[in-house]
């Protein structure tokens, strides 16, 4: 008995739950629509290394040589330069710095990388000459023709 009586309590209570949540004339305010949370990228993928000092060497035998120093601050512990590229267009060298993610795990704390990247002036004529490496740029001078004999 014990246990019909049980049933029927639960019954009647589930019932007038049922007709209490159906009746009534109340307005439901329509659910406003949700927009997904925008987020930003981590910052080590929105950075662009950094040049932090730039020096041009040229030798002085001939035929001259001449090397860029560069000191670079990467934007975290996993970026790494991958390659360089040397555009020559008359007297002005542009060279670009092109970098690459190694590893999962990066501390987004900026590194330093130090490199000499080696330029291409033979058969070049005496004159100022212009190296520019990201916003930083610095001027070299040949004395003499660099022509080889």
């Amino acid at each position: 008995m014990f246990k019909k009586g049980y049933c029927l309590i639960m019954i009647l209570l589930g019932s007038g739950l049922f007709l209490s949540c159906s009746q009534g004339n109340k307005q439901t305010q329509p659910i406003e629509e949700i927009k997904p949370l925008e987020v930003a990228p981590p910052p080590s993928l929105n950075r662009e290394p950094v040049i932090k000092n730039l020096i041009v060497r040229v030798s002085e035998e001939f035929p001259a040589w001449a090397s860029v120093v560069i000191d670079v601050e990467l934007p975290d512990s996993c970026s790494v330069v991958d390659q360089y590229l040397v555009n020559q267009q008359e007297r002005n060298f542009m060279i670009q710095l092109v970098t690459k993610q190694e590893g999962t795990h990066c501390k987004n704390t900026a590194k330093r990388y130090n490199s000499v990247i080696p330029l291409d002036i033979i058969g070049l004529k005496a004159g100022v000459y212009t190296v520019k490496v990201g916003t930083m740029e610095e001027s070299f001078v040949l004395m003499v023709d660099n022509l080889l004999p």
